[in-house]
């Protein structure tokens, strides 16, 4: 007699998915400062400007304080161009390439940062802060 045991486990997080925009705003990681971000975790931020035409004004992204689980392969975060994921990649960090102290630009009004870790270790996690500012 064949018998199989599927298991499953169920694991409940708060939302994290945020849409801020207009002034400057901070955003971090969950639990940062405290006991650092869940394993398995998916958070995203939408931070949209108001859209000018000629664009004068461009979204800075800086990250003051960035400590994710060393490995490429592991927890990163990605900055996207657009409304999602499926808009242009500007530019993706993990705790073995932090980004660069000058921050990461968006000729965009809309910019997707998306956090991601695995299921294995973690770390104390990030702070973001996103800036309006003339070209």
């Amino acid at each position: 007699m064949f018998t199989s045991i599927l298991r499953l486990r169920f694991v409940s997080r708060a939302a994290c998915h945020f849409t801020i925009g207009e002034k400057s705003q901070e955003f971090t990681s969950p639990n940062y400062l405290t006991d650092g971000y869940p394993n398995s975790q998916f958070c995203s931020w939408r931070i949209l400007v108001e859209k000018k035409t000629p664009p004068t004004e461009q979204i800075l992204i800086k990250f003051p304080e960035f400590h994710l689980q060393k490995g490429k392969d592991g927890d990163k975060v990605r900055i996207y161009s657009g409304w999602d994921d499926r808009a242009p990649l500007l530019a993706e960090f993990n705790g073995n390439s932090p980004p660069p102290a000058k921050g990461v630009a968006s000729k965009n009004h809309v910019v997707y940062v998306v956090f991601t870790s695995d299921s294995q270790g973690k770390s104390k996690g990030f702070r973001g802060l996103f800036l309006n500012q003339s070209k």
